[in-house]
């Protein structure tokens, strides 16, 4: 009985155990350069944000480009 017990527990540690080194093995390889984006109301999806713009009283007085960050490759 016993032995049924520390096997179950064993099994479960060693679950746990290979889920955490998959999770940061995931989660190392989604680091790099962030991308900036805003989520547009009228579409209600996200998307990249190719420029930037200064207003003043609802007039564009400056708009710069925005680099987008391109994927290395492997």
């Amino acid at each position: 009985m016993w032995e049924l017990i520390l096997f179950i527990a064993a099994a479960a540690a060693a679950g746990w155990g290979v889920r955490g080194i998959i999770d940061r093995k995931q989660s190392s390889s989604h680091v790099g350069e962030p991308e900036m984006m805003w989520f547009n109301d009228e579409k209600a999806r996200w998307e990249r944000v190719t420029e930037m713009q200064l207003r003043v009283a609802d007039r564009v007085v400056v708009t710069v480009p925005v680099k987008l960050v391109k994927e290395r490759e492997k």
